[in-house]
């Protein structure tokens, strides 16, 4: 039976616990996986002496009293802040600060000696500190109670050795030296690690420090690296097993690359492997860490990536390419059984990938010359560059090998990503191939894409039924793209553009065929699917290839046939549409008549090829309206289009000897043919017959259209006619409008029958028409100008909108026939000016408005009339003040404009109760945002007047704009809201214009901020007569900080104590106690400007104010006392403290000002129990306290690292203290810690 069970390989299986080391039951699981071999006796004595610290169960015993202990016990559950404290990284954390502080300070102290001795001496130096710091980690080791300290200290004495190495390599020690000091590294490295096999690969790390200057001693880091990489991976004696341990080796390494980094002797690609194997080592311990193992993880592949890169940069080393191949690739794979993600598989290939070019690079250089002078001459290349081309089709092989064993595995997804990225560096092959490769090379790579696909899709591997999409895509791609490379060479007519496009049209029949063949049945879909896109994008080319040819290179019989070639295409895709698979039919439709109409491009240089390209294209569409599917209007109206075109061009180019019609009878011949084909139509409504009827309303639709487009160019010709006296005026326009209005009378007539409607619009239009151009007429014999054209052509609009008043019950559609005229008067006038097109614009206005009161949905139409009548009232009004005051200015312009803009706003809101709605339909609303808009343009002219010169009337000018000031004070009034901040922005302004043009305003300007500050108490006051006052208040509250914002240069001290004080008469008043606040800062601001006018620099005067206001707000406004205020509370006396002591320090560091004010705030904060004021206190005297140091240091410089030398000593003495007496100093910490929480 044993046999029967199956086979499973060996895997190493990693699990992760999560345990409490309170737990007494893990002493106990611990036991049972000794005793099974799990784990080892080392690994658990580790684990035992660095993590469990649960204490032993004891043997019952009778109660003994415990004795009195005068130390306070802990709190059971220490809170948030003290957390980081009480964690075991603040301690390491204080021993390697202290550390770092140590040496660093010794460093400097013994640099004042270091040019006395020569490189044994300086060596000397760094082991001695080395010394001392394994003797504190053996002392420490053998105390109980100081178990982290200790592992600490054994780790950083272990890492001091690879710099010990790196330090005796670049002072140059002896050989003799390097002995010495190895015995000591032995020895350190021995008490130091509890493996032996650990303490010797860290002796091996310090080796691969060793000969760098002479660059001897890149041999042999391959090796070592290769062989940590094995003890880190490779189960045995020499493993890996204690994350302790990886850590050690890892930090070990990252010296070596740091050494690597910081100096010039090897490049990184030289210890590109010892990266890899350190990336290595962090992603072993990773996995067995339980904190930060994304971050470990993470930063373990960077290494293992940047490693594999700059390995793959150093051609020169295969061995070392094949190394990093291995270990990374071991990596990847293992990660890609566990994981199963895309990423993996990706870096799988690109790393077998590399392995396989560091591979070719371990052949003998005359080996691979051989080889590649028998490929080039075997296949008859120029160039050795195309035979190494070659070398890159079997890298396909590696990720379809890999979806196959993950197809093996039941993993489906990974197993289709494996064969599209195979299929994908195939495709950019072909690509490649087939952009630079010689012809005679590109069929290979197209033969095996295409046998590859195919063998694929049309197999049972079990790689076919996961892309038949892609597999029949590739097929058919690589499959057409072979056709070409042949035809390349079988067939002569590919060397011009046409025989490449018929080359593409017997492509694209063949795949179509393939469509028609396959049909609707499933197996046949992937296959169906591609050979209709196939077919439509060769059917683009080939037109694009045929018209290049038919339009520059070819003569008209070639074009013609060309033409014919093409025109296969679309009957191709009608036969689709009819005979098709059911999903193509209806593109097939669509693209067949769109087909026949670009077929149409190709003939357009040969009229003769036209008319027969029209004419088949016709005949195609109406055997197509035979068949069911086809019987639809569009089809016959595009039936008929092409029949009537192919007509014309044969009438108007001519056949055989026969030159066809002149312009003139062409075109009365097409007139004629309306009445030809309204006939036809009204014969056709009365049958029975669908498609009859079907092609009578194509008829009917066709003949609309073209007597559309036969009366604008008619009644061109006749203006024409009419403005050039010197023209002879030809017969065939009186023979086209006759048969024209014959052919529209005789629809109109027959509209009953048929159940259309009559076209009276477009009589009518056409008796405007040629009314307008009889008017024309009549006013060229009598020499009349463009006004004279403008002015008729607004009467006859005058007339038609009385007789549309009449008949618009009758027929309401007519009322857009004036509103033609004012267009075409608009045209008229829009090439002159003068002093009668403003009364023209007004006009064109005036029926705009008439219309738009018979169109109560067309709101945009009233809105364009009154544009256009304000620009008419605009252009008069400057027309003629021009010419009355012809010396004035720009600035006066822009203040007319502005007034006239005024004045038709108030026009407007006067007049919205009144004539709006009786004669033009306005309502309320329409004509109110019409005033408003109004005044905006008229705000707007006045804006800029800013950047102009005075006005030729200063005062005129002025009191003229306060018609359009008084615009939003009076809707203000009216409505409040924002028109009072608008009435009291545009007064200002026009307080400002009136100071720059009229004399002695200018002394008013200290006084301005006082103004504006009784001016708010005002508005205030008013506002408490009106509903709603807000808008009131909220501009008096902002009047006077906006005045004084804009004449902060030159405002004085006592304005802006009176603007503190309308503050504090406003917060009286609106019962707002916080604009106080507004009023103490005005207050700051007026000593501030008394300071700077004094020549006062004292920061501390300038900052005392506001840190004073920030901390009185926050001791007296009642909204912020109690529990709820105690944080805001809190941070504004921290500002205002903060600021203080910021000013203090910064002019006062080193004198007795900080001190006392630090005192100072301390005192305060202690008496009347205030954190903020004991914080910025403690940071204040912190602060000065080290900038006396500094300043000390600057006259005594060794005393500095005296200090850093005990201050690091002491960190070192108080996480050594910390660790023993943690007890009492958490509780005394904690004790501090509720004291502080309760102050204020």
């Amino acid at each position: 039976m044993a046999d029967l069970a199956p086979q499973h390989r060996d895997h190493l299986l990693t699990i992760e616990l999560a345990v409490r080391t309170s737990d007494p039951r893990l002493l106990e699981g611990l036991e049972v996986w000794l005793r099974l071999g799990l784990v080892s006796e080392d690994w658990v004595r580790e684990v035992a002496s660095t993590w469990l610290t649960c204490p032993l169960p004891v043997t019952a015993r009778s109660p003994v009293a415990p004795a009195p202990s005068s130390s306070p016990q802990p709190a059971t559950q220490s809170p948030g802040r003290l957390r980081a404290i009480t964690a075991e990284l603040s301690v390491v954390w204080l021993l390697l600060l202290g550390a770092f502080l140590v040496v660093v300070s010794s460093a400097w102290l013994a640099a004042s000696f270091w040019s006395q001795v020569g490189g044994v001496g300086q060596y000397g130096i760094l082991l001695l500190y080395t010394m001392l710091f394994w003797g504190a980690a053996l002392w420490t080791d053998r105390q109980a109670r100081l178990r982290l300290t200790g592992q600490t200290l054994r780790a950083l004495v272990t890492l001091l050795l690879p710099v010990n190495a790196w330090a005796a390599d670049s002072l140059g020690l002896p050989l003799w030296g390097w002995f010495g000091a190895g015995a000591l590294w032995l020895m350190i490295a021995w008490t130091m690690v509890s493996r032996r096999s650990v303490a010797l690969l860290i002796l091996l790390a310090c080796g691969l420090h060793w000969n760098w200057p002479s660059g001897q001693a890149w041999a042999g880091v391959t090796i070592c690296a290769g062989f940590i990489a094995l003890a880190a991976a490779w189960p045995g004696r020499w493993q890996l097993r204690s994350r302790h341990h990886r850590a050690l080796m890892a930090g070990s390494l990252l010296i070596l690359l740091l050494r690597a980094l910081a100096t010039q002797i090897a490049s990184l690609a030289d210890v590109a492997l010892v990266m890899v194997v350190s990336g290595l080592l962090v992603i072993l311990d990773a996995r067995e860490a339980t904190r930060a193992k994304v971050g470990l993880n993470g930063l373990g592949w960077l290494l293992v990536g940047l490693g594999w890169l700059l390995g793959q940069t150093d051609a020169t080393a295969p061995w070392q390419q094949l190394t990093l191949a291995l270990i990374v690739g071991g990596l990847l794979w293992e990660r890609l059984q566990r994981s199963g993600r895309r990423a993996d598989l990706l870096g799988l290939t690109l790393v077998i990938a590399g392995a396989c070019r560091g591979t070719a690079a371990l052949l003998p250089d005359d080996w691979r010359s051989s080889l590649l002078m028998a490929a080039q001459s075997l296949l008859e290349l120029r160039q050795p560059e195309q035979v190494l081309g070659l070398l890159w089709l079997p890298y396909p092989i590696v990720p379809g090998g890999l979806a196959i064993a993950q197809q093996r595995r039941d993993r489906p997804d990974l197993a289709k990503f494996g064969l599209g990225l195979a299929l994908g560096i195939l495709l950019l092959l072909n690509a490649y191939a087939l952009a630079l490769w010689p012809h005679n090379l590109r069929l290979l790579p197209l033969s095996l894409l295409t046998t590859a696909s195919f063998g694929l899709a049309a197999s049972r591997s079990p790689l076919g039924s996961l892309l038949p999409q892609v597999l029949a895509n590739c097929t058919l791609t690589a499959a057409l793209a072979a056709v070409y490379a042949l035809a390349r060479f079988a067939l002569p007519t590919t060397s011009t553009p046409i025989g490449w496009g018929q080359v593409g049209i017997g492509a694209a029949l063949v795949l179509w065929s393939l469509v028609a063949i396959g049909g609707d049945r499933s197996p046949w879909q992937p296959w169906v699917k591609t050979s209709w896109w196939l077919g439509l994008g060769l059917a683009g080319l080939s037109l694009v290839q045929l018209t290049h040819g038919v339009w520059e290179t070819v003569p008209e019989q070639v074009a013609t046939s060309g033409l014919l070639s093409w025109l296969v295409i679309p009957l191709a895709l009608l036969g689709l549409a009819a005979i098709g698979p059911g999903r193509f039919r209806k593109a097939a439709k669509g693209l067949g008549a769109g087909g026949l109409v670009l077929a149409q491009s190709l003939a357009i240089a040969s009229p003769q090829s036209l008319a027969l390209s029209l004419g088949v294209a016709g005949l195609a569409l109406g055997a197509s309206s035979l068949l069911p599917g086809f019987r639809q209007g569009w089809v016959a109206l595009m039936a008929v289009t092409f029949g009537w075109l192919s007509l014309s061009a044969l009438t108007g180019a001519g056949v055989g000897s026969w030159s066809g019609l002149a312009f003139g009878p062409w075109v009365t011949l097409q007139s004629g043919l309306l009445v030809v084909a309204w006939g036809l139509w009204w014969l056709s409504a009365g049958r029975s017959n669908p498609l009859l009827r079907l092609y009578g309303q194509a008829l009917d639709r066709w003949a609309t259209a073209v007597s559309w487009l036969l009366w604008p160019f008619t009644a061109l010709r006749l203006l024409v006619l009419a403005l050039d006296g010197d023209q002879p005026q030809a017969l065939w326009e009186g023979w086209v409008i006759g048969l024209l209005l014959g052919a529209i009378g005789f629809r109109l007539l027959t509209s009953r029958r048929a159940g259309r409607p009559a076209a009276i619009p477009g009589l009518l239009w056409a008796g405007a028409a040629a009314l307008e151009l009889a008017a024309a007429e009549t006013l060229r014999q009598l020499n009349g100008s463009l006004s004279h054209y403008a002015a008729v052509t607004l009467g006859l609009g005058f007339i038609c909108l009385l007789a549309t008043e009449r008949l618009g019950r009758q027929f309401p559609s007519r009322r857009w026939l004036p509103l033609g005229y004012g267009l075409l008067t608009l045209l008229w006038r829009s090439s002159y000016w003068d002093g009668w097109t403003g009364l023209l614009m007004v006009g064109v206005a005036l029926i705009g408005l008439r219309v738009a009161a018979r169109s109560p949905h067309q709101r945009w139409l009233s809105y364009g009339s009154l544009a256009i009548a304000s620009w008419g009232w605009g252009e008069l009004a400057f027309f003629w003040t021009g010419h009355w005051l012809p010396a004035g200015t720009t600035t006066d312009a822009l203040v007319l404009f502005a007034v006239v803009a005024g004045f038709l706003a108030w026009f407007y809101d006067l007049g919205r109760d009144r004539w709006g709605r009786s004669l033009f339909a306005l309502n309320g609303p329409t004509l109110a945002w019409t005033a408003h808009g109004h005044w905006l343009v008229g705000t707007g002219f006045s804006g800029l007047l800013w950047l102009t010169a005075g006005p030729t009337h200063g005062s005129l000018a002025w009191a003229a704009l306060g018609l359009l000031v008084a615009y939003p004070w009076v809707q203000g009034w009216r409505t409040s809201g924002l028109w009072v901040d608008l009435a009291v922005l545009q007064t200002i302004a026009w307080i400002s214009w009136g100071r720059a043009w009229l004399p002695g305003w200018a002394a008013f300007d200290p006084h301005w901020a006082v103004l504006a500050a009784f001016s708010a108490i005002g508005l205030a006051v008013l506002g408490q007569t009106r509903s709603p006052k807000t808008a009131w208040e909220r501009v008096a509250l902002w009047l006077p900080a906006s005045i004084s914002l804009l004449l902060a240069g030159s405002i004085a001290p006592p304005a802006l104590m009176v603007v503190a004080a309308s503050y504090g008469a406003l917060a009286a008043l609106l019962r707002r106690r916080r604009l106080y606040y507004l009023g103490l800062l005005f207050a700051t601001w007026s000593i501030w400007r008394s300071l700077w006018l004094a020549g006062s620099m004292e920061a501390l005067l300038y900052v005392g104010p506001l840190g004073s206001s920030l901390i009185l707000a926050a001791e007296i406004d009642p909204a912020w006392q109690g529990a709820k205020g105690r944080s805001l509370r809190h941070g504004l006396r921290l500002a205002g403290t903060g600021i203080i002591a910021w000013a203090a320090f910064a002019q006062h560091s080193t004198d007795w000002v900080s001190l006392v004010l630090a005192l100072g705030a301390i005192g305060a904060g202690i008496f009347w129990q205030v954190r903020a004021y004991l914080l910025m206190g403690s940071l204040l005297l912190g602060a000065a306290t080290l900038a006396n140091f500094v300043e000390l240091n600057a006259r005594w410089s060794f005393l500095k690292w005296l200090v850093g030398l005990a201050l690091g000593t002491g960190m070192i003495w108080l996480a050594a203290t910390f660790e023993t007496q943690r007890d009492r100093a958490m509780a005394l910490l904690q004790r501090w810690s509720d004291d502080l929480d309760r102050w204020d």
